[in-house]
């Protein structure tokens, strides 16, 4: 049974020739984190046209369980460090930490409602 789950396609840089590959993350947690921040403008599909500045720490260390419930580690930093922050923090309504209470509270809803 998964308790959360998302996946990440992240481009290959460079090498356009190469295919994304999805990262999943099943039951994620943060294990880790820089006292380093960056901010980042972030949006959310659950909040339509919002888009805050986001401040976050820059690196971060997350465990979670792959497609085959293998538990992996990944140290990331700067937009898919964000990004984990941002997926991870949806069940406790932190996806936009800085987000006015009545948009954290429509995010809050929007999830649950999956």
């Amino acid at each position: 049974m998964f308790s959360r789950l998302f996946s990440v396609w992240q481009s290959n840089g460079e090498n356009k020739n190469v295919e994304p590959q999805p990262q999943v993350f099943n039951s994620p947690e943060i294990v880790w984190s820089s006292e380093e921040r960056s901010t980042y403008e972030e949006g959310c599909l659950s909040i339509p046209e919002y888009y805050a500045e986001v401040e976050r720490p820059a690196s971060v260390r997350a465990r979670a369980l792959d497609c085959e419930g293998k538990e992996r580690q990944i140290v990331t930093e700067g937009l898919l460090a964000t990004v984990l922050q941002h997926e991870i923090g949806h069940p406790n309504t932190s996806c936009l930490p800085s987000a006015p209470a009545t948009v954290r509270i429509c995010c809050e809803l929007a999830f649950a409602s999956f």
